[in-house]
C-alpha cells in the first residue's frame, strides 16, 4: 500500500510539474512574438534615424566623432539574462568570447551570464539586471550606456540572435562609430525627387542623431538576446514537456500494475481463507 501512495504522489508531483513546464513554453511563445514585433519597430525607427543621420551629414563638410583611445582596453557587453531554464544559452554565448591581446573588461547584462563566465575563469567588472520584458529595453539600454560611460576605448557587444528558430551568437561594434561608414552614409542617394533640409545646426543634430544610434543600437541588442532566451526556453520547455511526459505515462503504468497486483493479491487472500475455513468444516451429514 506505501508503494501504491508513494507512486500516486509521483504521479502528481509530475503532472504538477507539467502544467508548469507548459505554462511557460506558452509565456515563451508569447513573448517571442511581442519581440518580433518590437524589433521590427527598433529596425524601422534605426532606418529613420540613419536618414537623419545623412541630412546632418550632407550639411558639414568635416566632422570629428572625437574617434577613441585605440591603446585602451576593450569592453565587451556580454548580454544574457537573470533567469534559468534555457539550456545552453550561455554556455554557448560565452563559446564566442573574441580573442584579444589587450586587456578585456567585460560587462554582463544578466546575473546568470556573470554566474557563467566567472565559473569559465573570467574576470567580471561589471553587472547589470536584464530587461525581462520588451516594455523595459529602452530603460535597460539608458542604463546600459551609462554604465559604460566615458565611451574612450572600444566598445563591442556580444549577444545571442534568432534566425529560423535557431540562436547564434553574434558580435557587434558600438563604439567607436566608423567613419567610413559615415561617409558612405553621407553619400548615399536619397530615396525621394527632393533633398531635405536640417532645421537649425546641422552639428548638435548630429551630435543627438549619434546618440540616439547608438542607444537604438543597445535596445536591439537587448531585444535580440531576450528573444533568443525565450526561444532557448521555448526548446527547453518542449523537450522536458516530453521527458515529462513519458514519466507520466511510465508512472502510470507501474501505478495500474501496482493496483492490479494489490487487488490479485487480496482476491487471492480471499480465496485461500475461503478455502481454509471450508476444510475445518465437518463433511456432509
Amino acid at each position: 500500500m506505501d508503494s501504491l501512495v508513494g507512486l500516486a504522489r509521483q504521479l502528481q508531483s509530475v503532472s504538477d510539474l507539467g502544467q508548469l513546464v507548459k505554462t511557460l513554453k506558452v509565456l515563451a511563445a508569447v513573448n517571442l512574438r511581442t519581440l518580433a514585433k518590437t524589433s521590427e519597430a527598433l529596425d524601422a525607427y534605426l532606418h529613420n534615424v540613419e536618414d537623419g543621420l545623412q541630412v546632418a551629414l550632407r550639411e558639414l563638410p568635416e566632422f570629428d566623432l572625437g574617434g577613441g583611445n585605440t591603446d585602451a582596453s576593450l569592453k565587451i557587453v556580454v548580454f544574457g539574462s537573470d533567469h534559468g531554464l534555457c539550456g545552453p544559452f550561455h554556455h554557448q554565448l560565452l563559446q564566442a568570447m573574441p580573442d584579444s591581446h589587450r586587456e578585456i573588461g567585460l560587462l554582463c547584462v544578466g546575473t546568470r551570464v556573470a554566474e557563467a563566465a566567472q565559473d569559465s575563469g573570467l574576470r567580471v567588472d561589471g553587472v547589470l539586471s536584464a530587461p525581462t520584458s520588451a516594455a523595459a529595453l529602452a530603460e535597460s539600454a539608458q542604463a546600459l550606456l551609462q554604465k559604460l560611460q566615458p565611451l574612450g576605448g572600444p566598445v563591442q557587444l556580444l549577444y545571442q540572435r534568432t534566425e529560423n528558430a535557431v540562436f547564434r551568437p553574434c558580435q557587434e561594434s558600438l563604439w567607436p562609430i566608423e567613419p567610413e561608414w559615415l561617409k558612405q552614409l553621407r553619400q548615399r542617394d536619397w530615396p525621394a525627387p527632393g533633398l531635405p533640409m536640417c532645421w537649425g545646426p546641422p552639428q548638435p543634430a548630429l551630435d543627438w542623431l549619434l546618440e540616439e544610434h547608438l542607444q537604438l543600437a543597445c535596445q536591439r541588442a537587448l531585444a535580440h538576446s531576450l528573444a533568443s532566451e525565450n526561444q532557448a526556453r521555448l526548446l527547453t520547455m518542449q523537450a522536458a514537456e516530453k521527458n515529462l511526459e513519458e514519466m507520466r505515462l511510465g508512472l502510470q503504468d507501474g501505478l495500474r500494475s501496482r493496483r492490479q497486483n494489490a487487488v490479485t493479491e487480496e482476491l487471492l487472500d480471499v480465496i485461500s481463507g475461503f478455502e481454509m475455513l471450508n476444510e475445518s468444516l465437518p463433511r456432509g451429514v
